[in-house]
């Protein structure tokens, strides 16, 4: 019997170590755990693709100012997720990021995009941003930067003499991010479609829209997927006289340019089900073909042309950016829109003036790189063109000016 209670024992023993042998191994098998850094840096790849799930679980334990920042944005993309628009794509075009204001398509009665300047509106402006200029010329909407860093939308009219009203703040409800920019009205003077960077942005950059109750815009609302990505989404305009619209974003990251998606726009918004087996795909855009309704022979027929009628390679003169407003003619963004001799000579004065004014712009900025990297030998320079600056601004207002005089003579002809 003793005996027995031995082997008990024993076998009790071995039994034991074993599993604390067993336990130890998978311990040591275990892949040791990751560090905040890599979980942020999964957690990144994840929410790039559309992976918003695994981005809340990866960083769940995780407080810092960045991981709370991705936090709430895959919070949003998981609800934007929930209701992706069906959009029937006509096209995506690849366009260059410089001088894209005016390669941008749209009919003549919706109006004019534009990249401004301070020499084109006399006042201040957000560098590289769009503006928008109404179909008579007599209104303008822009982003202008405030003294704490941050940028605002603002309105001004045409005065007789060729200059614009102060500008204007349109509104406080506006103002949801650090940078808010790239505005476009529909002719309806109701709707506003604008980029902003704030607390509801997915990406750096959403598309937002905006309505006017006559005297003030209301609080905007994110057009969600698939406008709106983790990356840029910047620009939107319907264009009411041909039926589509189009939004430009840099979600394909192509060096130094960007992408226009030109689509068909609904009457009413109708949405994906959430349970859509490739949501992800319809709202990364994927396949433009795979867009309902994009393969529709007679709708390709009748909206193909405009989108291919863009022109990336069209001469400095006419990418430039420009936008001169005319009364009772609207804006004038190209040589082909002058209709007198007086006129042609004027924008050509016009057009040199500018072209002097941006490659002094380019110069100061190229310089207070330099003078930033630790090339004192520079601020002499930087001084002087800064101290030129205004005189050759106002040059520039007093040539667009005489483009105004001798178009206008046109229109009371008329």
């Amino acid at each position: 019997m003793q005996i027995r209670h031995i082997l008990v024992i024993t076998i009790a023993l071995l039994t034991a170590f074993a599993a604390d042998a067993a336990k130890a191994r998978a311990k040591k098998k275990q892949p040791p755990k990751p560090s905040p850094e890599e979980l942020m840096v999964q957690a990144a790849e994840d929410f790039a693709a559309y992976r918003f799930d695994a981005v809340l679980e990866a960083i769940a334990d995780l407080d810092t100012p960045e991981a709370r920042d991705l936090h709430r944005r895959a919070e949003l993309g998981t609800n934007m997720l929930g209701r992706v628009e069906q959009v029937a794509i006509i096209d995506s075009i690849t366009l260059p990021r410089t001088g894209l204001m005016a390669l941008l398509p749209l009919s003549e009665e919706s109006g004019t995009l534009f990249t401004p300047t301070r020499g084109m509106l006399g006042q201040a402006c957000v560098d590289g941003s769009g503006a928008f200029a109404s179909a008579d010329g007599r209104s303008f909407i822009w982003s202008m930067p405030g003294a704490d860093g941050t940028s605002h939308l603002v309105t001004s009219y045409r005065l007789v003499d060729g200059s614009l009203e102060p500008a204007e703040d349109l509104g406080e409800e506006l103002h949801i991010g650090r940078y808010v920019g790239y505005p476009y009205l529909m002719p309806d003077g109701i709707t506003l479609y604008f980029a902003a960077d704030g607390d509801a942005s997915l990406g750096g950059l959403d598309i937002f829209m905006s309505r006017s109750n006559g005297s003030d815009f209301l609080q905007p609302q994110n057009l969600g997927m698939p406008y709106n990505s983790p990356y840029d989404d910047y620009m939107m305009a319907i264009d009411e006289a041909t039926g589509y619209g189009f939004w430009v974003t840099d979600r394909n990251q192509i060096p130094d340019s960007v992408t226009l998606y030109m689509f068909r726009v609904n009457d009413l918004r109708r949405n994906y089900p959430a349970d859509e087996a490739e949501l992800i795909d319809h709202a990364r855009i994927t396949s433009v073909a795979a867009t309902p309704g994009a393969s529709d022979p007679q709708f390709m027929k009748a909206y193909r042309k405009p989108a291919r009628s863009l022109n990336p390679g069209r001469s400095k003169s006419e990418s430039a950016g420009y936008a001169i407003a005319v009364p009772g003619r609207g804006v004038i963004a190209s040589a082909s829109q002058i209709q007198t001799q007086i006129g042609m000579d004027a924008l050509t004065r016009y057009l040199g003036v500018k072209q002097r004014y941006d490659n002094m712009l380019d110069e100061l900025t190229r310089l207070r790189a330099s003078y930033a990297a630790g090339d004192k030998s520079v601020g002499s320079r930087i001084l002087s063109l800064e101290h030129d600056l205004p005189a050759i601004e106002k040059q520039l207002v007093d040539a667009a000016n005489a483009v105004i005089k001798a178009e206008s003579s046109t229109t009371h002809r008329q």
